[in-house]
Parts: structure tokens; sequence; C-alpha cells
């Protein structure tokens, strides 16, 4: 059983497999790039486990000569500033050991989960462990701590609720405790001449309710503290135990709450600079914008985390914990790829007119600009009501919340990739337009994808294009793709059967008797695949169809926008595009009817052939598609007539004022 960090306490998982490394093992590891991972840390430890490491290795490293690529040395510099009894698991409670300040006789046990910073006064939502045989698990929970939020008989940590951006060259642990380190090295952090190396770790003061308050004025930064007064316990079996002792007293005391350190974003408001972090906000797209690009409005200003101006990374981990009234909301965590090409990339400093602030601010307006196109196009699914029920507003709103999950990341990562190259702020708007509009586009067809009422789908889709086209500028306006191949293979009998039919052909079509047709039009049908003329349900559309043909030229020109242009009735094209089985033949014809009726002599005759073809085939892709084409052509080409009448009008109104 490991008595001592400088034991091989942890695990590593490095480039040659897993290893056991004791504290100053790590470190060497890490400066030289070969700690991929630490698996037994939980996620949510993570932000305080790099900064308790790259603390502890940022001292060491400024008040002596080391070596930090050798594990000896590490340890030579801890000896001689710390002292090997502050690298105890276990110690008397009088006593300190690792991140165990002297206190008085721990009285609560504590669970492993509850011991960190996850789980105040939310324990019964998990079982419970309450020992662990690993000493590695228990020094993690106690690292947790230093950002528990405030509960009954603990003050919190100064470190509450930490948000922590984690810039590195490859996403692994390793690099985000060296990549801190280094920033911690580039800051002028203020110290005095009479300073020491213990100085910096508050955790060897004692820390009992008698003790008196620390001044935040008097500490050295960076400086550790703990959350709790509790301590690591030898259970007897082999196994660690965590107790705590009653402690309400304030450890920190200061006006000043915000810590230098440079992972962690600042919010300046009229009457305080705090660390602004995530507490009761949700982490959207808004929240890491703000961490990760800083912004400014009249309330107060967010400044990004120095870490992001000091040292050259490609990959950044955002990581927040959420927390309320003393309680975890939970832990959150977002990774983005900052330079994908082989060089390594960072910001500037911060300064007026910033441009990573000025992209995140435009691509904050584009994503809400994208949210009303949205909310407008789901509305218009729902026509047959004045105003939206509950359950209505409801389903739009969890759509809405669908598309910024989907386009926070996405836009996040766009601004990383344009700050990669020069500045081009048409460019980069076009390419925000782009972003946002595709996103607009997946989550409405997610939305619609269930909906049995193709007309309205459609006009949704009609008001989302003009809403994508005059918001975004048309950026990604439509989806039309290319057909099936069944609708493709129909197109191209019709195209060929109406170039080849004579005037006496058509003649015979269009006085076919259905039951009985002539001999024209089996000569017609040889062009046509054995699987439909073996079908009885296909040769009935294939007569239908071919009889109308007898008056209408086949021709690419729209079918949905012949039927809008002579006032096809709009319940009419409901029940034909809802109609499957029996009744749609039927219906089809009817259709037919109605365009012969009016006198139109050119359309594509084959998406009605297509429909009716898909339904009776079980085609579900190529009858979706049909279906689709024909409603959208119809809402448009109504819409085009309604915005026609109303601009006549309103000249005619213009005319009769003057």
């Amino acid at each position: 059983m490991p008595v001592s960090l400088a034991d091989p306490v942890f695990t590593v998982v490095t480039k040659g497999g897993h290893r056991s490394v004791g504290l100053f093992g790590l470190m060497a590891r890490a400066m030289s790039g070969d700690v991929m991972d630490l698996p037994v840390l939980a996620a949510h430890q993570r932000g305080a486990a790099v900064t308790v490491f790259s603390v502890l290795m940022h001292v060491l490293a400024r008040y002596a000569h080391v070596d930090r690529n050798d594990e000896a040395s590490w340890a030579a510099a801890w000896d001689k500033l710390i002292g090997t009894e502050a690298l105890r698991v276990t110690a008397p409670h009088r006593k300190v050991a690792f991140l165990q300040p002297p206190t008085d006789k721990p009285s609560s046990q504590q669970s492993i989960e509850a011991a960190d910073l996850m789980l105040p006064n939310v324990e019964h939502e998990v079982k419970r462990t309450w020992s662990t045989c690993s000493a590695e698990a228990a020094i993690f929970s106690i690292m947790g701590s230093l950002c528990r939020p405030n509960t009954k008989d603990h003050r919190s940590s100064t470190r509450t609720g930490l948000c922590a951006v984690l810039p590195s060259e490859d996403g692994t642990i390793g690099s985000e405790i060296v990549g801190l380190l280094t920033a911690y090295d580039r800051l002028k952090l203020r110290s005095t001449t009479s300073t020491k190396a213990r100085d910096h770790f508050v955790w060897l003061r004692p820390y009992r309710p008698t003790d008196r308050s620390i001044s935040f004025a008097d500490l050295p930064c960076p400086f550790l503290d703990v959350g709790r007064a509790q301590r690591i316990i030898e259970a007897g079996n082999g196994c660690f135990e965590i107790w705590a002792c009653p402690n309400n007293s304030i450890r920190v005391t200061g006006t000043d709450p915000w810590l230098d350190d440079p992972q962690v974003p600042k919010a300046t408001e009229a009457k305080r600079v705090a660390r602004y972090k995530l507490g009761a906000k949700t982490f959207d797209h808004r929240f890491q914008h703000h961490v990760l690009f800083g912004s400014t409005d009249k309330q107060r200003s967010i400044e990004r985390p120095r870490i992001l101006d000091l040292i050259d990374y490609r990959v950044v981990r955002l990581g927040a914990l959420g927390t309320e009234q003393g309680k975890t909301k939970g832990y959150r965590e977002a990774l983005f790829v900052a330079a994908r090409s082989e060089g390594l990339f960072h910001l500037d400093p911060p300064k007026a007119e910033d441009r990573p602030a000025r992209l995140s601010a435009a691509a904050l307006a584009t994503i809400e600009a994208g949210s009303t196109i949205l909310f407008s196009a789901l509305a218009a699914l729902y026509p047959d009501t004045d105003d939206l029920t509950v359950t209505e507003r409801s389903r739009i709103r969890r759509s809405q919340e669908a598309y910024r999950a989907r386009v926070g990341p996405a836009s996040v990562q766009l601004v990383f990739d344009l700050l990669n190259q020069e500045e081009n702020s048409p460019e980069e708007q076009r390419r925000l337009n782009t972003v946002i509009a595709a996103e607009v586009r997946a989550t409405f067809d997610l939305a619609v994808s269930a909906l049995v009422r193709p007309l309205h789908a459609a006009r949704a889709e009609y008001r989302l294009e003009g809403g994508i086209r005059f918001k975004l500028k048309g950026e990604a306006m439509s989806k039309d793709t290319e057909p099936p191949l069944l609708s493709r293979q129909t197109f191209a009998i019709l195209r060929d059967i109406s170039a080849h039919a004579t005037p006496d052909d058509r003649a015979l079509l269009r006085t076919m008797f259905l039951p009985d047709p002539p001999l024209t039009f089996w000569k017609m049908m040889a062009s046509v695949p054995e699987e439909q003329t073996d079908n009885e349900r296909c040769l009935a559309i294939w007569k239908i169809v071919l009889r109308a043909l007898g008056d209408i030229r086949q021709s690419s020109s729209s079918l949905g926008r012949a039927l809008a242009e002579q006032e096809f009735p709009e319940n009419r094209m409901e029940r034909l595009l809802t109609a499957s089985g029996s009744s749609l033949p039927g219906l089809i014809e009817e259709a037919l009817r109605w365009l012969s009726s009016h006198h139109v002599q050119t359309v594509d005759l084959s998406i009605l052939a297509s429909l009716g073809l898909a339904d009776t085939l079980g085609d579900l892709e190529a009858r979706d598609w049909a279906r689709r084409q024909i409603a959208l052509d119809y809402v448009r080409q109504a819409g085009a007539e309604h915005r026609t009448v109303r601009d006549a009008q309103a000249g005619a109104a213009v005319k009769e004022a003057s």
C-alpha cells in the first residue's frame, strides 16, 4: 500500500501502455509528452487535477532549479522547498498530508463520490461508495474538492464551480498540464521577496474553526487551497475512506474573488470583477462563445482566459461545472480543434475591436437569425389555428433547442477556423451563413420527417426558404436533390413516348377505354419495365397517365406549379398528396382531368406517374420525393401569385393616392 505520493500511486496511459508512477514521475513524463491519460480520473475532476499538477510544478520550478524532464530533480526540489511529510497519503488529523491540512478530529464519513466537487446534497441519485482500494481515486476526490460549492457545515472553495479552458497540442492531459504550467510561467504573478514556496500552498496551514482567516491580498499567486477540511483514512483492510470535519469558518477572505488563473475567464461589471463561471447558466453556444472569445455589452465585459494568448496549441478543451444553491447541476465539456494544419495556433491578447470577439458576436447574431427563421417555418406547420397551442409551442421549442445544440459546437469551431486565416469580413459572414443555414435546414427536416400532411410541410419549407434567402443571403436556400431512380426512369420513358407519339396515337390515347386499351397503348408500354407491366395496379397508373398524354405533352414544366396556376383546390391537393392504395389512382386521374379541362398543353406527367407507381411498388423514397416536389411547387406558385396580387394592389393604391 502506498504511503507517499513519491510511490507509484498514479496509473498513467503512456505511448508504451499503462504505467504506475509517483507524483514526480508523472511530472517528468508530462514534460516529455508521455502522459496520454489518467484513467482513474473522473471527467469532472479534470480541470481541478490539471490545475493542481500545474501549480505544483510552477511553484517548484519558480523557487528551485529543476531539470523538468528528470523525476529525481522534481523530487529534490520538493524535499528542499516543501518537505516529505506533505507527500503522505494519510496522516494523523493534527498532521499535514497531501492536500490535507491539519484539522480537528474528523467525525463525518464522506462517500468517495461526495467528497469531491460533484455530489453535495444529491447523493441519493447515485449508489454511493464508502471506501476505495485505490489511493489514487481518494487523492483525485480530494483534488476535486478544490471546486466544491458551499454546503451545510462547509464553506465553499475559492475556486467554486471552476470553469477551465485547457488548450494543448494534442488533447492529452499531459499536454494540458504542460500548457497550463507554461501559462503560469509566462504570467507576472504577484509575490514578495520574502515569499517562500510553502506560502503558495495554503493547505499546509491548519484548517480548524479556531484558526484565523487568511487574507486574499496576503497570498502569493498562484495558490492552492482545499474546499473542505477532510482527510484520507486507512480503513485497515487495504482500502481508504474519506472523513470530514464540520468547519464553516471562512478560509480565505477578500473583496476580489477572482483568482489570477490563466485558464479561467474574467467578467468585469460596474462594481466588481469576478471569475466568469457556468453557475446556473446553460452550457450552450452563448456561454461557449463568451468564454473562448470574450464579449462586451452594456452590463459587463467578459475577457477570455489569458492562456489562449500565452501559449501555442492545436486543441482547446472547455470544461465547466454548473452550480445552484449549494448543489452541482452537472459537469459539461466541449473539445475544439483550434488549428487544423501542422502548425500551432494562439490568439492575440484582447484589445479594442478584438477580432475573435467580433467574429463571435457575428456568429451569435447569425445563430439568432437562424432561430427566428426556424420558428417562423415550424409555426407554418400549424396553419389551421389562429394561435399556437401550448403543445405546438412546446414542439417548436424542442426543435429550436435541438438546433442550438447542433449549431453551437459548429459555430465555435468555425470561428477558430476563420481565425487561422486572413481577415475577410464578407467571406467570414458568408461562411457563417452557410453553416447556420445548413443546421437550420437539418433541424427543419428532422421536425417534419414524421408529418403526414405534405402540403403543410411544403408551406413551412417555402417560408423557411424565404427566411434563408433574405436573412442568410440565400445560402443553402434549397435542398433539391437528384430524383430517385424510379422517378428518373419514369421521366425518361414518358419523354421518349411523347417524342415519338403521332397525332393519330394521341387521338387513340385521348379516347382510350381504360378496361380495353388499344394496340397503340401496348406498343408504348414496350419500354416499361416488366415488374410494372406484370403488375395490374401499375398498369392502372400507366393507363391513366398515357390517356392524359393524348391532351398534354410530356415536358419538364412543374406539375405542382401548373395545378396552382389553374387554381386546383387546396383540399383536393391535400387528398392527392396523402392518399395511398386503391384511392390514389382516382385522385391522380382527377388532377390530370383538371389540367386537360383547363387546356394545359405541356407539363411533367412523370411526377404523378412515379407517385402512383412508387406507392404501388412500396418505393417510399420515390413516393416521398414526388409528394414533396408537387407540394412545394404548388405552394411556391401560390405564394408567387399572392405576392403579384399584393404588389398590384399596392401599386394601384399608390397611383390613386397620387
